[in-house]
């Protein structure tokens, strides 16, 4: 007869425990933490895709120095329209129209684009991209 310990059933009862589903789990369960932890700093030094290039980040309030009758230099960084209201960033501030910004009104402001009248000069900005679209070859016109 075979001892206590080697019994038939108890072999595969700790057979049977060692598979189980939930030793299954709880492995699986502390592989995951331990990838999601050392993960983490590499994680941390990412770039978010969707954050525009750091030349169109709209510098906080109060950071553009722009003094009085200086000659400025327009920057027309983003439009916002819609039904209802129409903003624009200029130069680092947000503008509606009918606003000022240093001496020059602003007129209009349509997607990509905005008028300003400064004494009697009235002149426009358009945000410059860099993307040119071509039509694919297949879908040249003739």
């Amino acid at each position: 007869m075979a001892s206590p310990l080697h019994h038939p059933r108890i072999a595969r009862r700790r057979a049977a425990e060692r598979s189980s589903p939930r030793r299954a789990l709880a492995a699986l369960l502390t592989l995951t933490a331990a990838a999601l932890l050392a993960g983490g700093a590499a994680a941390a030094e990412l770039r978010d895709p969707t954050r525009p290039p750091e030349s169109y980040v709209v510098p906080p309030a109060g950071t553009v120095d722009e003094a009085p009758g200086e000659i400025v230099e327009w920057h027309l960084t983003a439009t916002y329209t819609n039904r209802n209201r129409r903003r624009a960033v200029i130069n680092g501030h947000h503008v509606s129209e009918g606003e000022k910004i240093n001496d020059a009104e602003v007129l209009t402001i349509r997607p990509g684009r905005v008028q300003l009248r400064e004494g009697d000069e009235v002149f426009s900005l358009t945000i410059y991209t860099d993307t040119i679209r071509r039509p694919a070859a297949g879908n040249l016109r003739s």
